[in-house]
C-alpha cells in the first residue's frame, strides 16, 4: 500500500502511464494482503490477551470474523475498492462543481469578448483603432449596442514559466510550466480594462513589473517567487516586482478562468516583442442576449481577424451545464457504488445470520443470554461493515489529496464543506443499511428458542 500511495503521488493523475498502472495494481494487491494480514494479526493479539479473549462471547466473535474474512477476502477487497471509488467520485466531482460555480462570476468581467489567437498584425494603437472603425463601418448596429470597448494584447517572450516557478511547489501544472512561455500585457491595456471595470489602476516605476492571473491554482507559485527573488530579466534588462503584489483579475470573458499568469509591463517593453493574442472586450448598453450573439456571429463570420467569441450569458449557460453534468455523474456514480457495496455486505450478513442459527441456539443452551447474543451479533456486523470502509477512507485520503491538486488548478476547494457533505451521504446510506442489517439479523436469531435464557 505504501508503494501504491507513493506511486500515485509521483504520477499525480497527470498521465496514464506505467506509474499510474503500477499504483493501481499495487493498491489492489495491497488491499488483498491487508485483509489477509489483519485477520491473522487481530486473532493473534486477541489470544495474547486471555482476559479479553475469554470475556463474554469474544472467542465466538473473533473466530467468526476470522473465518468470514478469510473466506470472503476477495469480496471484502472488492467492496473496499468500490467504496474508494464512491468516496473519490463524490469528493472530486462535488469539489469540481463548487469550484466551477465559484469561478463563474470572476471569469465573466465583460458582456462579451472577441478572440484572435495567433494574431499576425503589429498590434499598434493605430492598427487597433482601424480595426474597431472597420467593425463600426461594417456593422453599424454596434453603436447602438456597445457602450464601451477595450482591446487586450498579449505579447510573447522567451521566458518560460519554469524560469520563475519554484519546482518544490510543482504539481499537476508542472508540465505546463515546462513547455510554455509567459506573456506580457501592456500597462495601458491593463489600466484601460481596470477603468472599464471601475477598479483601481496600476502604476509602475522604472523597470518594474506586476503579475496578473485568474487561476487560483498558481497563486502559491507566484507568492513564493516574489518572496524569494521577485526579479526577471527581459531583453537584457533586470525587472523587479512592483510592491510584491499579485493581481488576480480576469481580463476578458471566458468559459473558465485558466490564465496562468502574465507580466504587466510599461508599453515601451512591448515595442521589441511580437504580439501573440488579441482580445476585444465589450460592455453593452442594453440587455438583449439575442442581439449580442447575433452581432458576435456576424463579426466572426465576416471579419478576418476574430475567429471566436464568448458572451457572459454563453459562459453562464455553458458553466452551469457542465456543473450539472459533473454533479449528476458524481452523485450517480458515487451513490451507485455505495449502494452496491452496502447491499452486498447486507446480504452476506443476513445469509450468515441464517446459517448461524444453530450456533446461537447452542450458545443459548450454554447459558448466553439474549443481551450477550445481540452484542456479539452487533460486534460482528460492525467489524464486517466498517473494516472495508476504514481502509477505503485511508485510500481516499491519499487519492483525494492528489485529485484535489488537479482540481485546485481551476480554483480552491472548500474541503470542509465537501467532507461534511460526503459524510452526510455515507451516514444516510451506509449507516442506514448497517442498522437495517443488524435489526433484520437480530430478528432472525430471536426466532431461536433458547434454553436457560
Amino acid at each position: 500500500l505504501i508503494a501504491a500511495y507513493t506511486l500515485i503521488n509521483i504520477n499525480g493523475f497527470r498521465k496514464f502511464d506505467y506509474i499510474f498502472i503500477s499504483s493501481i495494481v499495487s493498491g489492489i494487491i495491497g488491499t488483498l494482503t491487508f485483509f489477509m494480514g489483519i485477520s491473522i494479526i487481530a486473532m493473534h493479539k486477541a489470544r495474547a490477551n486471555r482476559n479479553f479473549y475469554l470475556k463474554n462471547l469474544n472467542v465466538f466473535v473473533f473466530r467468526q470474523m476470522n473465518s468470514k474474512i478469510n473466506t470472503n477476502i476477495v469480496s471484502i477487497s472488492v467492496i473496499c475498492l468500490m467504496l474508494l471509488v464512491s468516496i473519490g467520485t463524490l469528493g472530486t466531482g462535488l469539489g469540481m462543481a463548487t469550484v466551477m460555480d465559484r469561478n463563474l462570476q470572476k471569469s465573466i468581467p465583460f458582456e462579451a469578448s472577441l478572440y484572435s489567437y495567433g494574431y499576425d498584425g503589429s498590434g499598434s494603437d493605430q492598427e487597433l483603432d482601424k480595426i474597431y472603425k472597420d467593425i463600426e463601418k461594417n456593422f453599424p448596429q454596434v453603436n447602438s449596442i456597445v457602450k464601451d470597448h477595450c482591446f487586450l494584447r498579449y505579447y510573447s517572450t522567451d521566458i518560460f514559466y519554469k524560469d520563475i516557478i519554484d519546482f518544490k511547489l510543482k504539481s499537476v501544472t508542472g508540465d505546463v510550466f515546462d513547455k510554455y512561455k509567459i506573456t506580457v500585457i501592456p500597462l495601458s491595456d491593463f489600466n484601460r480594462i481596470m477603468r472599464s471595470l471601475g477598479k483601481d489602476q496600476l502604476n509602475l516605476g522604472e523597470n518594474e513589473f506586476a503579475i496578473s492571473y485568474n487561476n487560483p491554482g498558481v497563486e502559491d507559485y507566484y507568492d513564493n517567487f516574489l518572496k524569494n527573488d521577485g526579479k526577471i530579466e527581459l531583453g537584457g534588462i533586470q525587472l523587479v516586482s512592483s510592491q510584491k503584489k499579485l493581481y488576480s483579475e480576469s481580463l476578458y470573458t471566458d468559459l473558465i478562468g485558466f490564465e496562468l499568469g502574465s507580466l504587466i509591463l510599461d508599453d515601451k517593453f512591448t515595442e521589441s516583442l511580437e504580439i501573440d493574442n488579441l482580445f476585444l472586450n465589450f460592455q453593452y448598453s442594453i440587455e438583449d442576449e439575442e442581439k449580442f450573439q447575433e452581432l458576435g456571429d456576424l463579426i466572426i463570420d465576416s471579419d478576418p481577424i476574430f475567429r471566436n467569441f464568448f458572451t457572459k450569458e454563453m459562459a453562464i449557460n455553458s458553466t452551469l451545464g457542465m456543473k450539472t453534468i459533473v454533479s449528476y455523474l458524481a452523485i450517480y456514480i458515487g451513490i451507485l457504488f455505495l449502494i452496491i457495496s452496502t447491499v452486498i455486505l447486507a446480504l452476506q450478513q443476513l445469509s450468515e445470520s441464517a446459517d448461524n442459527i444453530e450456533r446461537y441456539r447452542l450458545l443459548g443452551k450454554l447459558g448466553a443470554d439474549r443481551k450477550l447474543l445481540n452484542k456479539a451479533l452487533f460486534q460482528q456486523i460492525s467489524i464486517y461493515f466498517f473494516l472495508p470502509l476504514s481502509l477505503a477512507v485511508i485510500h481516499s485520503i491519499v487519492g483525494l489529496n492528489v485529485s484535489y491538486d488537479v482540481v485546485m488548478q481551476f480554483g480552491k476547494i472548500d474541503i470542509l464543506f465537501t467532507s461534511i457533505l460526503i459524510m452526510g451521504i455515507f451516514m444516510l446510506f451506509y449507516g442506514g443499511y448497517f442498522f437495517a442489517t443488524y435489526i433484520c439479523s437480530k430478528n432472525i436469531i430471536e426466532e431461536v428458542n433458547y434454553e436457560n435464557v
